[in-house]
């Protein structure tokens, strides 16, 4: 399962999470998404789901409660972020810190924020970092091309199949209790 929570707005890269997601479904017929959010191109992704036959396996939630953000998350084995513009994107870490594997444009700040495999460049993605680097992965960054961001998907799901009630488990990671993501 893919989440995508954003507000669905231009800048958050709606138009391309509307163009993602039919490469992706038509790719990997166990891969489905659930999408939380509100904004005004809500109705880009109503659209696509309607043009593309995708209702079974696009689920659009609408708006999350704060205390649902953590649920939510832990729905899914990967995490999709479309900005196309960031400087510091929380919710990449909320999803790492639920144990998902963040796939996300590399715009801004966002590859400084989590330890990474790589960055995407064609069929395979492309380490980065030397083979005696302890760290974790868990992000993989693509251009802000439909084409790069459904590789880099389908290149995690290909590493780790979707399975019901399955999700990521990064090392290292201490979850909070008292802190609702």
């Amino acid at each position: 399962m893919v989440v995508v929570l954003s507000r669905l707005v231009h800048r958050k890269g709606t138009d391309l999470l509307a163009r993602v997601i039919p490469l992706v479904c038509a790719a990997q017929p166990q891969v489905d998404f659930v999408i939380g959010g509100e904004g005004p191109k809500a109705r880009v992704l109503r659209q696509m789901v309607a043009d593309h036959g995708l209702g079974g396996r696009v689920e659009l939630i609408g708006p999350v409660d704060t205390n649902q953000v953590q649920p939510l998350l832990r729905r899914g084995h990967i995490f999709l972020n479309c900005s196309l513009t960031e400087a510091f994107c929380i919710a990449i870490v909320e999803a790492a810190c639920c144990g998902l594997v963040v796939v996300s444009t590399n715009v801004g700040g966002v590859t400084e924020v989590l330890p990474h495999l790589g960055t995407h460049r064609g069929p395979e993605v492309q380490p980065e970092a030397p083979p005696e680097c302890n760290t974790e992965a868990f992000a993989v960054f693509a251009e802000p091309d439909a084409a790069a961001l459904a590789d880099a998907v389908r290149g995690v799901e290909q590493r780790q199949p979707s399975q019901p009630g399955t999700r990521a488990q990064p090392a290292g990671l201490i979850e909070n209790p008292r802190r609702n993501l």
